[in-house]
């Protein structure tokens, strides 16, 4: 009986310390989940990937930006962006979100018209989407390669717990 439950007392604390040592790493910012598939069809690609990027524990200097995405010499056609950032308590952030090919970005300001207010906290953090590529909410001419945030304050953003950027892809062209 004395060994049943020695056992159950170490199998806890093997799982208390894997916990704690994957909650540690994830928290660091080293990780990004990422899943991609890429197959080649003479002049077009098929692209699925998703990229979650934390950025708990980051920080954005005043007038710099965070480059999360550069797919070049690829553009995407089809895709979607999901943040996860802090705002006010009227669904604006002071974060900038960069689509384009560097360095020809076009600035989008996240407001509460790519809020979604079910899930987002007005005062703390709001969650902001958008589908990408030819046809979608940039504008149709633009050669999306590359996404950045940026901080246009002359303060510097630090971001707060479960802050993240997310980056779906589902098909992309050459540039």
């Amino acid at each position: 009986m004395a060994n049943d439950a020695m056992h159950y007392v170490l199998v806890v604390l093997l799982l208390i310390a894997i916990g704690v040592s994957t909650l540690a790493y994830m928290n660091s910012g080293a990780v990004a989940a990422s899943v991609s598939m890429l197959s080649a069809q003479s002049q077009n690609s098929s692209l699925s990937s998703i990229d979650a990027i934390p950025l708990y524990g980051q920080t954005l200097p005043a007038g710099s930006y965070m480059h999360l995405m550069d797919i070049s010499p690829e553009q995407v056609v089809i895709g979607h962006l999901a943040l996860k950032v802090p705002c006010d308590t009227n669904g604006i952030s002071q974060i900038v979100l960069l689509l384009g090919s560097a360095p020809n970005f076009q600035a989008i300001h996240l407001n509460s018209t790519e809020e979604l207010t079910k899930i987002s906290t007005g005062g703390q953090l709001c969650i902001y989407h958008f589908y990408v590529g030819k046809g979608y909410a940039t504008p149709t001419n633009l050669e999306l390669t590359d996404v950045a945030i940026f901080n246009p304050t002359n303060q510097t953003i630090v971001f707060p717990p479960t802050s993240t950027a997310v980056i779906s892809l589902n098909k992309v062209i050459p540039a």
